[in-house]
């Protein structure tokens, strides 16, 4: 991701001609293939064929999707919803990458044995609430951030909203960024243990992520390198570890890299790919040949698709289950 940063800093842009921002071009286009689209899918192989999976579970995952698609239907009818929908769902997925981030962060917390007090768990958790509270809150603000050109539809501005809002959020996420660096300092002088580097590299990558505008190369490079293909490794991992539970083998974190080649985790990898061309490519397709808008149907697919990954990752990642615990760390 920040590879993509540093090559938008030379003003490669992926609709310009050169080679550089050619390079960009097929980054965003490989990014979405190999990372974005099955990190999602990714997600459906983990409820339905995941043991570790309680049934309520997935009977909540399939009502949701009996009623996205109730939504995708009445959007597909009614285009000038789709932008509305659009833009819902962009609010979610700020909280659903704040939500990763900080459970990612505790998986490298546990994997260093790095014992957060519930003080310092509550600064980061509010620190990272606040960073959202700020990102949504100027989508409402700031027609930069709010009023977009995305998926070839142009999102309503809703707003503005009062500016105190938006640069109240700011200025209390900035009072709890420096109350975290207080805290692990202060942890670092009396215990000799230090926050993980990983999870604050993690931490400056996702605030630096949601800073920039949502149609910018670095935005969108960030959506795949940063957040599909930290998910998709995540899932992946599980996967093979609970696969190797089953036949009675334990396989520790870093043997996980020795059973990527195998047939069972090609066929894992090559099925949610197949999964996220169908649904990113020729579900949409087939809809725009039934003669919808294409920029109506692109953006009702987002939405809906998006929106049943955000609603089952958070009941499925639950840390605090020893099962699930043990897998992914």
């Amino acid at each position: 991701m920040w590879l993509a940063a540093i090559l938008q800093w030379f003003n490669m842009d992926p609709s310009k001609n050169d080679t550089g921002s050619q390079l960009v071009a097929a980054l965003l286009l490989w990014g979405a293939v190999l990372f974005n689209e099955p990190h999602g899918k990714a997600t459906w192989v983990r409820v339905f064929a995941s043991p570790s999976t309680p049934s309520v579970v997935k009977w909540i995952v399939v009502a949701w999707a009996v009623v996205l698609g109730g939504v995708s239907a009445y959007a597909l009818q009614h285009p000038d919803f789709v932008p509305i929908l659009v833009k819902i769902t962009l609010c979610w997925l700020l909280q659903h990458y704040v939500a990763q981030t900080y459970g990612v962060a505790m998986i490298y917390c546990l994997k260093n044995d790095y014992q957060m007090s519930a003080a310092q768990k509550l600064i980061l958790q509010n620190m990272l609430r606040l960073l959202t509270i700020f990102v949504i809150t100027r989508m409402f603000y700031s027609p930069a951030y709010g009023a977009l050109d995305f998926l070839g539809l142009k999102l309503p501005l809703m707003g503005p909203i009062p500016a105190p809002y938006v640069w109240g959020s700011c200025t209390l996420f900035i009072i709890f960024v420096i109350l975290f660096l207080i805290s692990i300092i202060q942890q670092a002088i009396f215990t000799k243990k230090i926050f993980p580097p990983q999870a604050l590299f993690m931490i400056c990558s996702l605030a630096a992520l949601l800073s920039f505008e949502r149609t910018t190369p670095f935005f969108v490079l960030g959506v795949s390198f940063y957040h599909g293909s930290q998910y998709l490794a995540i899932t992946y991992s599980y996967y093979l570890k609970e696969s190797a539970q089953k036949e009675g083998r334990k396989l520790e974190t870093h043997q996980v890299l020795k059973e990527f080649l195998t047939f069972r985790s090609i066929v894992y990898y090559a099925f949610i790919i197949s999964l996220g061309f169908v649904t990113g490519l020729i579900f949409p397709q087939g809809m725009v040949r039934l003669g919808f808008s294409e920029a109506a149907v692109i953006g009702t697919f987002y939405s809906v698709f998006n929106c049943h990954h955000f609603l089952a990752d958070a009941l499925l990642w639950r840390i605090r289950n020893p099962k699930v615990r043990e897998l992914l760390v």
